[in-house]
Parts: structure tokens; sequence; C-alpha cells
């Protein structure tokens, strides 16, 4: 039985990402395709735009058989500890035999063979990026001058996660195949909304002209030429009862914690260092929002994106104690501690029986028993993911001034 993974955030589900499963199905012929998404927080240190059960169903709608969880430790994280968390998590699926990733480049030979260098890290690479890095560049910069033969490939945020990935493939020995999908339309970063393949980025700035009323643009006539039917169906119906949410909808709930902070308790967050936790505590009395905080916070040895993250670590007590084991190959588990289902297709309802056979590590689909599956480790960590997802949902609320039902009320997501 041929499964292949795909580790995706679907924020939101747009035209690119139909046409990589659809890519997938077509060239690939996999008898299941099965994703692992970032719950409603996300890599870039962001809350998702819609909720994950929102995002699992526009993942359901086209073209996957069953949606996963990929715990908050590893969403908010780094690239690295992000495809790691990813591939983890098909490893203990048992079921995986293939992952399918994006990439801007058609060099997949080079994305391997770097991926393969920066498994192994020479001594000379460390010595050439610890140099950069103590010059006070940040490490996307450091790096990309430490191996100058491969700066085209390092300046993609797709071709990044494609060697993460890859480099996760070779660490963890997961025997998966790889297949990449090569990215169409625009990039990564691109703010136009290019039909029929507008990236995530132009979506969300579209959308986030539109609800602050910086735009005269209708709702349907933004988006029905990036999105799939489907995918704005169900984004349509979610805004009759929910909102959008973005980093500054949580500015109150951060400065709250912020304020509670000293220099010991930051340092025990997740890729804190203490320069920037000097750096929080000098600047946090004159907290405005978020956004302007990680401007404030900007340095040259740190991207907005790392210290958004940071900052969401910080809101969700993810902390080193959490992360530090898979980062260090000695300790690294093998498997995650626990897996969780959003969601999966009425038709493949086979994989799920399947998967509980299969599982190197209890399959969580309702969180009523999860407390009799899970050792401490895992119940720590489920714990972070439903703590996230309360945290989200509280912000949601206090828009609405609507019940919205919690992580413990949630039933398994049928299509």
């Amino acid at each position: 039985m041929k499964t292949t993974g795909i580790i995706a955030e679907y924020n939101p589900f747009h035209n690119g990402h139909r046409y990589q499963i659809e890519t997938l199905r077509n060239t690939y012929d996999p008898d299941y395709v099965i994703i692992a998404m970032s719950g409603d927080f996300l890599q870039r240190g962001t809350p998702a735009l819609m909720d994950k059960y929102a995002r699992a169903q526009m993942a359901l709608r086209q073209g996957a058989d069953l949606v996963f969880e990929l715990p908050a430790c590893f969403a908010t994280a780094s690239a690295e500890l992000f495809a790691l968390g990813g591939v983890l998590l098909f490893q203990t699926t048992g079921l995986v035999t293939s992952l399918c990733f994006g990439t801007e480049s058609q060099d997949f030979e080079g994305i391997s063979t770097l991926a393969q260098l920066l498994a192994q890290e020479p001594d000379w690479y460390r010595k050439a990026l610890t140099s950069y890095l103590r010059q006070g560049l940040s490490f996307p910069a450091a790096r990309a001058i430490a191996l100058p033969e491969y700066e085209s490939l390092l300046r993609s945020p797709n071709n990044i996660l494609a060697i993460e990935y890859c480099k996760a493939l070779i660490s963890l020995n997961a025997g998966f195949t790889p297949i990449p999908v090569s990215r169409t339309g625009s990039g990564y970063h691109d703010t136009e909304l290019i039909s029929p393949y507008a990236s995530a980025s132009a979506i969300r700035k579209v959308l986030h002209s539109w609800v602050s009323g910086e735009t005269s643009v209708e709702f349907p006539s933004v988006l029905t030429s990036v999105l799939p039917r489907d995918s704005y169906c169900i984004m349509e119906k979610y805004l009759q009862n929910l909102p959008f949410l973005w980093e500054d909808d949580f500015s109150l709930l951060l400065h709250h914690r912020l304020l509670l902070e000293n220099e010991s308790s930051l340092l025990d967050c997740s890729d804190m260092t203490r320069s920037f936790a000097n750096r929080i505590l000098s600047k946090r009395r004159d907290f405005l929002s978020w956004s302007s905080f990680c401007a404030a916070l900007n340095s040259k040895d740190m991207t907005y994106a790392r210290i958004s993250r940071i900052l969401t670590h910080l809101l969700l007590h993810i902390t080193d104690q959490q992360t530090a084991p898979y980062l260090n190959p000695s300790q690294r588990p093998s498997f995650l501690p626990y897996l969780r289902v959003l969601g999966f297709k009425k038709s493949s309802s086979g994989l799920l029986a399947r998967l509980k056979e299969t599982a190197k590590a209890p399959v969580i689909t309702s969180l009523s028993n999860a407390e009799e599956l899970l050792a401490p480790d895992g119940l720590a960590m489920l714990q972070t993911d439903v703590f996230a997802a309360d945290l989200y949902r509280s912000v949601q609320i206090s828009h609405t001034h609507k019940p919205c039902p919690n992580e413990y009320a949630r039933r398994l997501l049928t299509v």
C-alpha cells in the first residue's frame, strides 16, 4: 500500500495546494494521502487565519484522506524542527511510504546534496557558520554566506523547507521516498493576488485589507479565482460565525504574559537567548501591539519571523525542555508520543482502522481518554496543544461574544 504524507499549514488551502495533491495523485498514484497540519498557531510565529478544523475540512474536501494535528511545539518552531516533527509524525503512523513537498527550484539534485551536507555538518561548515553568527548575522544570512554555492537555493522558504524535509529523512533514516513538486504561479512571499495560483501571503494580505475596511472590494470577487470552490464555501460559511484572526488580535494576551516574566523565566522559553530576553525586558513597557513589538525588537541577528516565533512560544508556554531532546540526535525519540487525528474522509475509513494497528504511539480521536493513554511527556505535549486551541478559542469568543465548542466537545471531522 502506497501512502504519501504532506506536511502543511493550509493558511488557507488555495489552488496551489490543490495543484500539489492533484500532481501527486496523477504522477505517483498513492493509495492514500495523509496530512500533518499545523494547529491554531503557525511556523511563522502567528495565529492561523482560521481554526484548524476549518482548514482540515478544506484539505479533506480537496483530496486528503486523513489529517493529523502537528503538535504545537513543532508547528511553531524553526524550519528544522517543523520538518523534523512532521517526518516523526509520519514515522509514528507506521503507514507512510513517501513524503511529498513543494519546491521553488527544479534542482532536486542540489536540494538533496545540500540536505546531505547539512545532515552531516562537516567541521568546515560548522566553523564558518559559527564565525558568521558571531558577527551578528541572523542564522539564515550566516548559513547562506557559509554555503555560497547554494545561496540561490537558500533564498526561498519553500526550498528551505524542502531541504529540511530531506535532511529530516536522512537524520531519522525514515526510508520514505521524497516526491518534490515544483511550485507553480506566485512565489511564497509574493503579495499580488495573481490568478489562479496566488500565494497564501497574497491571499491573507487581501483579506486583511478587506476585514479592516481598507478596500471596497467585495469578499466573493476577491477569492473565487484563487481558491478551490470547496475552500471558498468553507471560508464563507466560517465567516458567518467566526472571525479571521491575526497576530495583533492576541496583543493583550501577549502583553499580559510579558508583564509576568523575568530573565530567568524568559530563558526557559524555546529558542530564547539571554540577549533577546534582556531586549524584551527593556522594551516591554512600551508595548503597543504584537506586530509593533516585533518591529521594536528587530535586529540584524534575528529575523522578524524568529522574533514572532519566540513570542508565540512564550505565549503558549513552549519551553526548551519540550523541544531540546528532538534537536539532539543522541536523545531524539524515534516516534512522537501520540497521533491526534483531526478528521478523515468517509471513503477512507479503512485507513483509520489500519492506523490503529500500525501506529507506534496512541492514536487520539477523542480527548476524553487521552490521560489514560499517554505517558507524562506525551500528556504534557498534548496539553500544550489543547492550551493553544483554548487560547485561540478565547479570542474567537471575544470577537463574537458567542459560545464556541472547546477541544473536549469537538467531534472528529468526517467528509
